[in-house]
């Protein structure tokens, strides 16, 4: 049986999630390593909740947000961040963050469910690595192209600062995120510069000037920095010669034209009410591409709505079907959002 999947008609957000569903087998939970469920259930909820409100924030430069306008979120490294921040807070601070980033009740198990997503990250690569061939090499492989998913945290921090110590060692084990002493009091556009090479080299060039040079100022103590770098094949791969120009429906009375991929093979595949779930996994399988497509013209904004980190797992582990796929090739580039703005809009003062 073959299922076309209708290509897409209204685009004005998307959701591009790395489903952090990791199964038992791959997790290998052992009682001293928490399962990660509760920290990927924090994130995709933070994540969906921040692709609800982009549609009513204010860029840096100054533009509204449409809610036509296109938008990519990092939950991952929004979280990470932020959970590094909430071991350092504490009174009505902390209570504001713990509800809206829905942290649970008990910090230790919270930190622990992060460092088990950590790790399971890192033998995704791992385990991605090993189905790598060199291009002079004659072995077995599937794939030619590097698997890259890097991740890094960092603490820039004012020198002769007297940081907590438990704080940083947390931040460093927990989140391998060891500590930089910098001079933000003595030369903050130097700072600003060191942040903004450690960004560029970690997202290799892909970000660049993260930090405006007037982004800081003498009265800055700390930074937390998180990179995340992520390339990697498709565990089967499109043929370039089945990429063709097909019409895309941006908006209900604009269509545009567009080279779109395709491919016939098993993908997972489910229909629900009102959308439509397809997971393309990357090479390895332990990641995944899912996208929800509404079954109606003009519903994404709709679908979008009742979205939740449930839904997310639900369609984590999806039956494999015959499936042609028409997948239009993009690259998205939205305005910086004003992340402070929309989490005072969320409760988090």
């Amino acid at each position: 049986m073959i299922l076309e999947i209708p290509r897409f008609r209204v685009w004005h957000s998307i959701l591009a999630a790395l489903v952090l569903s990791l199964d038992a087998q791959s997790q290998q939970p052992t009682s001293r390593i928490p399962s990660s469920g509760e920290a990927a259930k924090a994130i995709n909820d933070l994540g969906l909740r921040l692709l609800r409100e982009s549609g009513s924030g204010t860029s840096l430069d100054g533009s509204t947000l449409a809610s036509t306008a296109n938008a990519l979120v990092s939950p991952y490294s929004i979280q990470t961040a932020l959970a590094m921040t909430y071991a350092g807070a504490e009174g009505k601070t902390r209570e504001e963050m713990a509800r809206v980033l829905a942290f649970g009740a008990d910090e230790g198990t919270l930190h622990s469910s992060f460092l088990s997503l950590r790790r399971s990250l890192d033998n995704v690569v791992t385990n991605a690595s090993r189905m790598i061939r060199p291009r002079d090499s004659t072995a077995t492989a599937t794939s030619l192209e590097p698997f890259v998913l890097a991740t890094a945290n960092r603490l820039f921090g004012q020198k002769d600062y007297l940081f907590k110590t438990k704080f940083l060692e947390l931040t460093r084990d927990v989140y391998g995120a060891p500590f930089q002493a910098i001079d933000f009091v003595g030369d903050t556009r130097a700072s600003v510069r060191s942040i903004n090479d450690w960004v560029e080299e970690k997202t290799r060039r892909k970000i660049q000037n993260l930090i405006p040079s007037d982004g800081l100022t003498v009265d800055t103590r700390l930074v937390l920095v998180n990179a995340v770098y992520f390339k990697a094949p498709w565990a089967i791969e499109f043929r370039k010669a089945q990429t063709r120009l097909e019409t895309f429906n941006v908006l209900e009375n604009k269509a545009v034209k567009i080279p779109t991929m395709v491919r016939t093979g098993p993908m997972g595949y489910a229909q629900s009410q009102g959308f439509e779930a397809l997971a393309l996994p990357y090479l390895g399988g332990e990641l995944q591409f899912l996208i929800l497509l509404p079954s109606q013209t003009n519903t994404l904004a709709a679908m979008e709505l009742p979205a939740t980190a449930g839904l997310l797992m639900s369609n984590a582990t999806l039956r494999t079907r015959e499936i042609t796929l028409h997948l239009p090739r993009f690259r998205l580039e939205p305005p910086l959002m004003l992340l402070g703005q929309i989490l005072r809009g969320l409760g988090m003062k």
